[in-house]
């Protein structure tokens, strides 16, 4: 098996990226290594599971359609670690391509609500190209957020927001551009479900703290309630969570 996934991988990295002429692996074999691979055996070389999961995205869309990689991307998210908690970079290739095709899975919505990241994937090397940080975990709630609020699970959503808007950052550094964009969709889901702003969490940088009275103050961030829904929808539009 170990082998399999060293031989598919590389040829398909070397279809996409090398132009040497290789021949592509039929997808229903690359299928069937997705469904069928020994979680143990690969764990021995997980950047290659890695670079599978990025040509699958290329493979998909060759064939016209990048649904097909999501359910060989969230057996890889699933069983690649020991548990779907520990966070690996395949997380946010499986929500990138979700949001991108508009396809949200009752799976994948069972995989954000009941598997809360609580780790991040120790690869073999320190020095690994694949190597996560807090900006990866970042990332993932980021778009756990956007996508749990397209499937109406505003409780979860929120709590997705928030630890998006709560991620450590380098000491003395101002919080990531994605964690203001956090802060708009954490706001615009209070009002959506609970009719008005909540207080920020605790750990939230006193940075964004501060942009949230400064917004406040200028009329930027919604206050007050009801909201018509109209409204609603322009301003979810806006700032990336819009209806379907």
């Amino acid at each position: 098996m170990l082998g399999v996934m060293y031989i598919l991988s590389a040829r398909l990295h070397m279809y996409f990226n090398a132009q040497s002429g290789v021949q592509r692996p039929l997808w229903a074999t690359v299928i069937q290594f997705c469904d069928n691979f020994d979680p143990e055996q690969v764990r021995l070389a997980p950047e290659r599971m890695i670079m599978l999961a990025k040509s699958l995205m290329r493979y998909a869309s060759d064939q016209g359609n990048l649904k097909l990689a999501i359910p060989l991307l969230y057996s890889l998210v699933t069983r690649l670690p020991t548990t779907p908690s520990i966070l690996t970079p395949n997380h946010s290739i499986l929500l990138l391509i979700t949001l991108q095709t508009r396809h949200i899975t009752p799976e994948i919505c069972i995989l954000l609500v009941e598997n809360p990241i609580d780790e991040l994937f120790m690869f073999t090397s320190i020095y690994s190209d694949d190597s996560l940080s807090s900006n990866d975990n970042l990332f993932y709630h980021y778009l756990g957020g956007i996508t749990l609020t397209k499937m109406g699970n505003y409780t979860a959503a929120l709590d997705y927001f928030e630890t998006a808007l709560t991620a450590p950052s380098t000491h003395n550094s101002p919080p990531a551009g994605l964690q203001l964009e956090a802060l708009k969709k954490l706001r615009l889901v209070q009002c959506i479900a609970l009719a008005r702003p909540q207080a920020l969490p605790k750990y939230t940088s006193p940075v964004l703290m501060l942009f949230q009275i400064l917004g406040a103050a200028k009329g930027v961030h919604l206050r007050g309630s009801p909201f018509r829904a109209a409204r609603l929808a322009e301003i979810g539009k806006y700032i990336g969570i819009d209806d379907e």
